[in-house]
């Protein structure tokens, strides 16, 4: 699994390598939206009834905002982007803007059941919403895909098959956050609306200029 900006993840880590290179995940500091498209027609007729038809399945838009990220930050970015040769490839990004507090996390039979009302952003079927949950606490994370949906009530993570991540359980009950997680692709030259910033001149891996803009993504599948 290839999570922006991190690369490819694996069991007992949260951390993500590209071409054999190690990155942590950070959060957009200047901010993430999402929305979800419709792409449904409609006709007026004479009498002013609405002929509609859907012309396609819905599907979202993400944004990731960045203001003043160092130059190591976006070197991070720009290797992730060039790894899935811009707009060409799928990978998955995490949808910051949905915070999802829950009540509470338990783990069954190497499931985690996590207690929520906003199970609607979720599905157990592949390739459909969000497959897979996310659960972060600003540090460490665990992704496992959605086994199972209680309607406004709870979801089931498969911590064992898709054993991604790091964040324990104890910490994911007392300080931990749901988001759903989406497959995407990368808008075409994502990286072309950044601009140079001032110039950080430090000994360290900072040094260079800072960055600001956005990085745009649509998802895949049906949402």
């Amino acid at each position: 699994m290839d999570i922006f900006p991190i690369g490819t993840v694996a069991a007992a880590t949260s951390c993500g390598t590209i071409e054999s290179r190690s990155y942590s995940m950070f959060e957009p500091n200047n901010g993430a939206k999402s929305k979800k498209i419709f792409t449904n027609l409609t006709t007026t007729m004479y009498d002013q009834t609405l002929l509609t038809r859907k012309k396609a399945l819905p599907y979202m838009t993400l944004s990731y905002m960045y203001d003043g990220i160092w130059t190591k930050e976006f070197r991070q970015l720009a290797h992730f982007v060039d790894y899935k040769e811009d707009g060409l490839n799928s990978f998955y990004v995490v949808d910051f803007s949905e915070q999802i507090n829950y009540d509470s996390v338990a783990s069954l039979d190497g499931k985690w059941i996590i207690d929520t009302e906003e199970t609607r952003y979720f599905s157990a079927t592949p390739n459909q919403k969000s497959a897979y949950a996310f659960i972060w606490d600003g540090s460490k994370f665990r992704v496992g895909d959605v086994s199972s949906i209680t309607a406004n009530a709870s979801i089931s993570v498969d911590v064992s098959t898709d054993n991604y991540g790091s964040l324990s359980l104890a910490n994911a009950s007392s300080i931990g956050y749901l988001y759903p997680i989406y497959n995407c692709r990368c808008k075409t030259n994502a990286l072309s609306e950044f601009e140079k910033g001032a110039f950080v001149d430090v000994t360290t891996s900072e040094r260079g200029f800072v960055r600001s803009g956005t990085v745009g993504f649509t998802t895949t599948y049906k949402v």
